[in-house]
């Protein structure tokens, strides 16, 4: 009996002796997000119907929040009765707000066309700057949540 206790003695000791399994750390990578959005945006001064906006946007979220990428985008303006600006955009910022600038082409206007803009969550707003000197403000809503 003596020789049974001092065993499981022996074995409880070697138990809590082990050294505690830790799990390797968790890797966070960048996630790439690939959306196809819509937006209506309403040109101030312009009318009060909004342009209507599709697109696909790419872009890559970094460990640290950051947010790159760009997007392709075609739009109808209602108020005209048609097809009118096609833009691609450069995207850079957090996951809160985004920055965003490009070119464009409006069909409606035969012109060229520089773009500025901030996105957040659900909110669009920019400038379009035509080589003609044209300048046109714009605000909107966003399918895009990031």
């Amino acid at each position: 009996m003596k020789i049974f206790i001092f065993m499981c003695l022996i074995g409880f000791n070697m138990l809590k002796a082990q050294v505690p399994i830790t799990p390797p750390p968790v890797v966070q990578n960048d996630v790439r997000n690939q959306v196809a959005f819509a937006t209506l945006n309403w040109y101030i001064g312009e009318s009060l119907l909004p342009n209507i906006l599709v697109g696909y946007r790419d872009t890559t979220t970094e460990v640290n929040n950051n947010v790159k990428g760009g997007s392709v985008s075609s739009s109808y303006n209602i108020y005209k009765n048609t097809f009118d600006q096609f833009k691609i955009v450069g995207i850079s910022g957090n996951t809160d707000i985004v920055g965003e600038a490009g070119i464009g082409y409006s069909l409606y206007e035969e012109q060229f066309f520089a773009n500025i803009g901030i996105q957040g969550l659900y909110m669009d707003s920019g400038l379009d700057y035509s080589f003609n000197n044209k300048l046109g403000y714009y605000i909107g809503v966003t399918s895009v949540d990031d």
